[in-house]
């Protein structure tokens, strides 16, 4: 069985003892093209709020963090959080990985009055922020840019996919998988179901992270081997 995941892991992730597990082959390939911006000015804001691993590393870039002074920090899934911890910087919010879901608790700790600035790719819907603009003060700063990347890839049976913009660009290109897809959040989710994929194709992981994923793969191979 060969299954397809839209980004690269470590030989750790537990999504690679499924594979091994069921002795499936793993293609692993971004189709999202990474490019940073500069950012040369960070407006003010009580809060730096991230959707990504790759909005971290620009405003690191920026070198603009040292001087943020007596600012906290949230993001949006615990795989983000993980990454500004591992790159010296405090997370005071862990959202669920989701927009809808981590509203409500976002603004439990948020005061009425304070202000929260989102660094975001080019291309990204920005939900959280739009959301969250009905309750608290947002702005948002675009921090890098995410091209699609189009590619053919010999047949696959099972999909990971890790975002809308991955999905899109490999559906772009390419059969839907074989047997099924896991869509890692309900974003991605509602992509595939808009690219023409059938709901009881599509697996939901049950979280935002490769635990979650190595989930939902698993589910999906014990349904195709019955």
């Amino acid at each position: 069985m060969k299954v397809f995941i839209s980004r690269t892991i470590d030989d750790s992730s537990p999504i690679q003892e499924v594979i091994k597990k069921y002795n499936c082959t793993l293609v692993q390939q971004s189709l999202i093209d990474i490019g940073y911006i500069d950012i040369l000015e960070i407006p003010r804001a009580d809060w730096h709020f991230f959707y990504s691993k790759n909005g971290v590393n620009s405003y690191l870039r920026s070198g603009l963090h040292s001087v943020s002074h007596g600012v906290k920090y949230g993001a949006i899934g615990p795989g983000t959080a993980l990454h500004m911890r591992n790159h010296g910087l405090p997370c005071d919010f862990t959202g669920s990985g989701t927009a809808n879901t981590s509203l409500d608790s976002f603004l439990e700790i948020c005061e009425p009055s304070e202000e929260v600035l989102f660094f975001r790719a080019q291309r990204s819907a920005n939900s959280l922020c739009k959301l969250m603009k009905v309750y608290r003060h947002c702005t948002d700063v675009i921090a890098y840019n995410n091209r699609p990347i189009t590619q053919r890839f010999d047949d696959i049976d099972i999909g990971l996919f890790t975002s809308s913009l991955n999905a899109k660009a490999y559906l772009s290109k390419n059969p839907m998988p074989r047997l099924s897809c896991v869509a890692i959040g309900q974003p991605t989710y509602d992509t595939l179901i808009s690219e023409g994929i059938e709901v009881d194709k599509i697996h939901l992981s049950p979280a935002t992270s490769d635990r979650g994923l190595a989930t939902s793969l698993e589910e999906a191979i014990r349904n195709s081997l019955q």
